[in-house]
């Protein structure tokens, strides 16, 4: 609980619920609250309904609910059995896999659903996209759904803190000399290596069934989808726990120039000691690198076609494999194709050896219509795609424009939204997300007549045989995910700060004082990664001014999103200390800041009676309160307070449903914190409805109080722009003896041995 405390009288206000005792608060006077003893049979009635209840099957029943309402609302665009479009989207393709799910530190946060980032999308009726964005007839999540959504993150466990040390370079690099003295001078030339320490938890990845495996199969598949030669490779696992992997880049008819090239495109957050051996052996370029960079990197399709050696013309392509004197199979026509959503055709090729590859020619909607048979169609393609096999049965994919040249990226006039929405836009080895097993995924669905031969079953085998060869198991996903695809998405995710401290191989406090002691435009994304999360590119710039050592100056995108920044000086208060919120915002916008204590009840600290003005220019830095303000906060009663900051973007002034008024009010109490989100919701969809209708206009009366105020303009149905953070404070009990003296001493523990809710 936080006091507020004037610093001109010596009058006390609280804002909160008092513990134990009935809520009475008053903001113009000291807070009175009266205990009231519950009667004794109460408590045994109580006590005999506590008795009966099982905590596992409340567990149940509100991960059960939860369920229903993402199966309901977001199922169709974020699980792969039941999306109603060809991909997912927005990297979320397990949304029914609630385990999965609650370990996504990016999506939820155990406990605090006012910070996780999933419940806040519906909350801000941003999600469902259909719903909200494409105003579709689908049914909008109501308070009642929402609230399941809610408990059941609250109720969620935070995981318990792992005490086994990750890899971090030093230990990284002696086993890799280890590994180069067993293979002599003229092996350990062509041996490099790629790391899972930073992504796994020792604890709880590891074992048959853990993320570490499947991100070891993920490697395995992706260094085979680069591969130039016959036979399979089977990186080994150099280290007890399996999280570096080593290879050896001929196998994949690689040069040392192709690996080198790739090294120098990775900026390291630290820096990887190199020793002799590895000098020796690798040159210039560093020996080991992140698997999610490099699965991340080689997605890219400049990066992927010149690893491949992909020629610059289809037709050269099929010639170098082979294909000029292959047999074409009739083309197939697809007249509404799910990847286009327009007219497109599809041959086969098959050599006489018997590799095959498939042939897609796209058409944009203007061409479709103009086109009367497909003989007209083949001279008027927009692009061509293909599927192929590689030399060890692994599926290759190349794209192609209106003149065969190669292109990065699919024709936008090709694209529908559906497929852009899912960020599938790009070719080479994106085409995964649907093509996972190569051309077996080929939906010939609306095709015409006889066209049942364009897929044979030895197409199908082929992959899953090359599969079975290198190891790989056909079934295993990544957060519903191609084992691939999910490697590479994970380096995109936003980072917690435990996530930052393992790939900076530094001890949390360790990177907590070094994120304290940065100042300039980095010190919001540092203040955030304290208590929240921060983006790849964020991430990167903070790295960068912490292995320097000096602070940070980034440069600040000129259209970049609207994203808040919360921190405090301290995550824990002892009790009396003075708290201070910082806050910034990467756009302009108009902040709101909410108390809400431990007995969910909420009022806002910004603006009041002395910051009345709530407007947050782009990288300003505000505080709350600030030297000059008429008021301070205190910590008080202990217990944890989280500090819910909503930014609007835009004029308007206040989230909806809530107003001030200062004459009756210094600061505006919203009482309970859910009922008030309810109201939200009520208040928001009421704005919505308004949209596009005349205003009726009424006599002026006398403003009474307590009247209905009108409800804010909006000039569209669409969602309000506007940006969440919440940070969660602790106020300590205090023992008797020396205040000061104890005081010190806990600023010494937390200094030591910090307590990050958000994280751990």
């Amino acid at each position: 609980m936080l006091t507020v405390k004037r610093t001109r009288r010596l009058c006390h206000r609280m804002i909160g619920l008092l513990c134990g005792g009935a809520l009475v608060v008053g903001l113009n006077s000291p807070a009175v609250a009266q205990a009231v003893p519950p009667a004794p049979q109460r408590v045994q009635r109580a006590l005999q309904v506590q008795s009966v209840v099982d905590p596992l099957s409340l567990a149940e029943q509100r991960t059960s609910k939860a369920s229903a309402v993402l199966k309901r609302h977001c199922a169709r665009c974020h699980d792969n059995q039941q999306l109603r479009h060809p991909l997912a989207a927005a990297g979320i393709a397990n949304i029914l896999d609630l385990s999965a799910l609650a370990r996504r530190r990016d999506l939820i946060r155990p406990g605090y659903p006012d910070a996780s980032p999933l419940y806040l999308s519906m909350l801000t009726r941003h999600m469902p996209y259909d719903v909200y964005r494409q105003l579709s007839s689908d049914a909008e999540p109501d308070a009642s759904e929402l609230e399941a959504v809610r408990d059941w993150i609250q109720a969620l466990p935070n995981p318990e803190v792992c005490l086994k040390p990750r890899s971090g370079p030093q230990e990284i690099a002696r086993l890799i000399e280890q590994d180069l003295e067993r293979f002599g001078p003229s092996l350990a030339e062509t041996r490099r290596y790629l790391s899972l320490g930073h992504l796994v938890s020792p604890c709880s990845d590891t074992g048959p069934s853990g993320l570490a495996e499947g991100y070891r199969q993920a490697v395995a598949k992706l260094l085979n989808l680069l591969s130039l030669h016959t036979g399979t490779v089977r990186p080994e696992t150099i280290d007890e726990n399996g999280l570096v992997l080593g290879f050896d880049f001929s196998q994949l008819g690689w040069t040392a120039q192709q690996w080198a090239w790739l090294a120098q495109r990775y900026v390291a957050p630290v820096s990887v000691p190199i020793n002799k051996l590895s000098k020796a052996t690798a040159g210039k370029s560093l020996p080991v690198l992140p698997a999610d960079w490099f699965a991340h990197e080689v997605m890219k399709p400049d990066v992927y076609d010149r690893l491949l050696h992909l020629p610059g013309h289809f037709k050269t392509l099929l010639a170098a494999m082979g294909f000029s004197q292959a047999e074409k199979a009739p083309s197939r026509t697809v007249e509404a194709s799910e990847v286009t959503g327009t007219l497109r055709s599809i041959s086969r090729y098959v050599t006489r050896e018997g590799t095959a590859a498939w042939l897609a020619k796209d058409f944009n909607a203007e061409t479709a219509r103009i086109v009367t048979n497909l003989k007209r169609a083949n001279h008027d393609p927009v692009q061509v795609r293909l599927i192929f096999q590689l030399a060890n049965g692994f599926p290759g994919f190349a794209l192609y424009g209106r003149h065969g040249s190669r292109r990065a990226a699919v024709h936008k006039s090709v694209l529908p939204e559906t497929v852009a929405a899912a960020n599938a836009g790009q070719a080479g080895l994106q085409c995964l997300s649907c093509h996972f097993m190569g051309p077996s995924q080929i939906n010939m669905d609306r095709r015409g007549p006889g066209s049942g031969d364009l897929i044979s079953t030895d197409d199908k085998r082929a992959a899953e045989v090359a599969l079975q060869i290198a190891g790989i198991d056909p079934k295993r996903r990544i957060d519903g995910h191609d084992p691939v695809i999910g490697l590479a998405l994970r380096h995109k995710r936003d980072l917690s700060l435990t996530e930052a401290a393992a790939e900076l191989a530094l001890p949390t406090n360790v990177l907590v004082s070094r994120l304290r002691g940065l100042e300039g435009e980095l010190r919001p994304i540092a203040g955030r990664l304290l208590q929240g999360l921060v983006s790849r590119d964020e991430f990167t710039q903070l790295a960068a001014a912490i292995n320097s050592h000096s602070n940070g100056h980034a440069a600040r995108p000129r259209h970049a999103p609207l994203r808040l920044s919360l921190w405090t000086e301290q995550q824990s208060y002892a009790k009396n200390d003075i708290v201070k919120i910082n806050a910034a915002a990467t756009a302009p916008c108009r902040l709101t800041l909410i108390s809400v204590d431990s007995h969910g009840q909420a009022a806002v600290l910004f603006p009041n009676e002395f910051q009345r003005d709530n407007w947050l220019p782009a990288g300003r830095i505000i505080q709350v309160p600030s030297n000059k303000d008429g008021f301070i906060l205190r910590a008080a009663v202990p217990g944890k307070d989280a500090i819910v900051g909503i930014c609007m973007a835009g004029e308007r002034k206040n989230p909806p449903g809530i107003s001030h008024d200062f004459k009756l009010h210094r600061f505006t109490l919203l009482g309970n914190w859910r009922s008030h989100l309810n109201k939200a919701l009520l208040a928001d969809e009421a704005e919505r409805k308004q949209v596009g209708k005349p205003r009726k206009k009424t006599k002026r009366r006398r403003k009474r109080r307590g009247s209905a105020k009108p409800l804010p303009d909006r000039s569209s149905k669409l969602p309000l722009s506007q940006a969440w953070a919440t940070i969660v404070l602790e106020a300590r009990p205090t023992t008797d003896g020396d205040p000061t003296r104890e005081t010190k001493a806990a600023f010494d523990r937390a200094s030591k041995q910090p307590r990050y809710t958000a994280q751990e």
